[in-house]
């Protein structure tokens, strides 16, 4: 028996296998082309990583997949999809997106962007003072537009033309106070008693000297303040005779709904005519042109903007056991914001629903049009769940059909997902979503 403790504790002492994660490259001089299984030759988008771990995860490593991007702006021209092809299988065989852990110890990351650079300004020889550079054809609309920074990607906001200008001396230091605002003069029609007409969702009446009919409003937007909200919508027309503003579509609220008659604030945006201040931008969409007032430090040389075009650049539908570490998310697009019954984008830069052991860890989201991070929660009663289950079941025996048309139902009405949560993104923590 003697013999047998030598032996047990040479077994005790052989350390325990760790599975080693499947490496995949991403940098933003790569190529589509590569393979992405080494430093050398690395992908060069997140599409094609994704697609490349679809392929090298039949079977899954057994210690899951690592998509590394090196630093550097990825422009991803359309969202991102984990969708449930994608993600681990199980806690310890995850999907991982990350920076490139050698760039991040030198303090750079990896950045993924919902914008498009614009390049080739020239100066404006009929406007001293102003550059213009054309804008690709079938570019989104876009509101916002950004500077790059030095080694983040993030840069500095850009205001769009706007009458009136923010004024420094505004107390809220964000351009929509008393002092950077216009008042409406009253609404279109007369509210009686709380109650206001359904006249008032279509505009209101302006004061005198602030606004001329002869400008080119049908490239403006204007945001109205109401109490608890803001309204953007696009201008239809201004009629100067009566001093009337027009909504292009009807507000769900009515102008003065909650106001005191004379009151609420409302400005401008993306009017030629406000395009007066360094750093103001204004686009003209029919002549696919951007104008600008450089600010000061800008080069005509290597000015390139980056205006925003995609409203969520990252969407985890149905992916479960995925990480997302140290890595930035920028420039998401506004989206679409005039509809009659929403106020605020409903969109988000990174959004997940039915997506189990998510964690988001050390990751930065800027320069947004609407949310930062959205959860969308499972918030129907169980016999609808179940129900939608057994027909799921039952469509489970096409598969084939399903893989050929890329038909992800945790994408569509089918998530089983009508309720909302909005959670700010803390470093270590695992989020459920669904």
């Amino acid at each position: 028996m003697s013999r047998l403790f030598p032996l047990l504790s040479a077994t005790l002492l052989i350390p325990a296998v760790t599975a080693v994660p499947l490496q995949l490259f991403v940098a933003p001089d790569g190529s589509d082309n590569n393979n992405g299984t080494s430093p050398s030759s690395p992908l060069a988008t997140p599409q094609a990583a994704l697609a490349q771990a679809q392929i090298v995860r039949r079977p899954l490593p057994a210690g899951g997949i690592e998509i590394n991007f090196r630093a550097g702006l990825y422009f991803v021209g359309n969202t991102v999809e984990l969708t449930w092809r994608d993600g681990g299988d199980g806690p310890g065989a995850p999907l991982v997106l990350q920076t490139y852990p050698p760039d991040l110890k030198q303090g750079h990351r990896a950045v993924l962007s919902g914008g498009m650079r614009i390049e080739g300004f020239k100066l404006d020889a009929s406007h001293p003072g102003r550059w213009w550079a054309s804008i690709p054809p079938g570019t989104a609309p876009f509101s916002q537009l950004f500077t790059t920074g030095v080694g983040n990607g993030q840069g500095q906001r850009r205001q769009r033309a706007r009458i009136p200008n923010a004024q420094p001396a505004d107390p809220t230091g964000r351009g929509m106070g008393d002092e950077s605002t216009f008042q409406w003069d009253m609404p279109l029609a007369p509210c009686a008693q709380g109650t206001c007409p359904e006249e008032d969702k279509l505009g209101f009446v302006f004061g005198a000297g602030q606004l001329n009919s002869s400008w080119a409003w049908d490239r403006a937007q204007v945001l109205v303040f109401h109490a608890w909200t803001a309204w953007w919508s696009d201008v239809k027309t201004v009629v100067q005779s009566n001093s009337t503003l027009l909504f292009q579509e009807a507000s769900r609220t009515p102008v003065g709904q909650f106001a005191k008659q004379g009151g609420q604030r409302y400005f401008i945006e993306n009017v030629l005519e406000g395009l007066d201040e360094a750093g103001e931008w204004y686009w003209d969409p029919s002549a696919s042109v951007l104008t600008l007032i450089p600010a000061p430090g800008d080069e005509l040389a290597s000015f390139a903007p980056v205006a925003a075009q995609v409203p969520t650049i990252l969407r985890i539908c149905g992916s479960n056991n995925v990480r997302i570490r140290d890595m930035g998310f920028a420039h998401a697009a506004a989206g679409v914001f005039s509809a009659p019954s929403v106020y605020f984008p409903p969109q988000a830069a990174v959004e997940a629903s039915n997506a189990t052991d998510l964690a988001i860890e050390g990751c930065s989201v800027v320069h947004c049009g609407a949310s930062g991070v959205r959860f969308f929660l499972n918030s129907l009663p169980s016999f609808f769940l179940y129900f939608c289950c057994f027909v799921l079941a039952i469509l489970w025996v096409l598969p084939s059909v399903l893989w050929q048309t890329g038909y992800t139902w945790e994408c569509t009405g089918w998530s089983l997902n009508s309720g909302i949560s909005a959670e700010r993104p803390r470093r270590g923590r695992h989020f459920d979503s669904g």
